[in-house]
């Protein structure tokens, strides 16, 4: 089994209890991380340290690029992005993160190609900046991928795109808790298995999915969303970090 996790953003709680899961569920089991193991949240050291000691591949988000200093994450490439919430976080593991663990993070990349699986943190269009969310980027992406299987973090959800032979435009959305997909052969899919530390679909519980004898299966976990928040007021971070993780938001 291959459980893929993705924007992690420094929730310890949320990140020890996806685990805790995936080692329930299959123990020894491959674990692949997406990206934006660190931002917003107020454990980026310990979230990097448990996903380089567990995860076979992480790559790097763009909050990753933005602490190991790779100029990727520019404000120029989308303005304001590092003000507010998502800049507190990037000083704040600047802050705590130490020189060794900002080394690390300078040698991942956003992409990869693993088990003929096409991984990337945004897309195969932009790896590191777009979010495969709409119809247009969906179906932009799956036209230049490679591979008929590919996912991606950043957007925060869990999605999946297909685009079969002859299709103009893909199709696809939302994925449930438990949703399972038969990967039959032909079709071009991507998804997205939602975020670990700060989930964007109005579900607070982390986002994850794993991938087992040509099926992919969208799952979701509960974790202890009042440590987190605790753990972000007492780091100083802004109040509104903390609280949208209880509307998953």
């Amino acid at each position: 089994m291959i459980a893929l996790i993705s924007d992690v953003h420094g929730n310890l709680p949320a990140l020890e209890a996806v685990l805790a899961d995936i080692d329930a569920l299959a123990p020894g089991a491959r674990i692949w991380c997406l990206g934006d193991t660190v931002g917003y949240g107020a454990s980026p050291g310990e979230c990097l340290d448990l996903v380089r000691s567990r995860c076979e591949v992480v790559l790097a988000g763009n909050h990753d690029l933005a602490v190991s200093g790779d100029p990727r994450s520019a404000e120029t490439v989308e303005p304001g992005l590092w003000m507010g919430g998502p800049g507190a976080g990037i000083r704040h593991a600047l802050a705590t993160i130490g020189d060794e663990r900002i080394a690390w993070l300078r040698t991942l990349e956003p992409s990869r190609l693993l088990d003929n699986v096409e991984l990337h943190h945004g897309s195969d269009r932009d790896p590191v900046w777009e979010y495969v969310r709409t119809v247009e980027s969906a179906t932009a992406h799956l036209q230049l991928q490679q591979r008929e299987l590919g996912a991606v973090g950043h957007t925060h959800m869990p999605l999946l795109w297909e685009l079969p032979p002859g299709a103009g435009a893909a199709t696809g959305g939302l994925m449930p808790d438990g949703s399972s997909v038969v990967l039959s052969r032909g079709t071009r899919r991507v998804f997205n298995p939602g975020s670990v530390g700060q989930p964007r679909d109005r579900d607070p519980r982390s986002g994850w999915a794993t991938l087992e004898r040509g099926s992919l299966v969208f799952r979701r976990t509960a974790y202890d969303i009042d440590r987190a928040r605790a753990d972000i007021r007492a780091a100083g971070l802004p109040e509104e970090t903390g609280e949208r993780l209880v509307i998953g938001w």
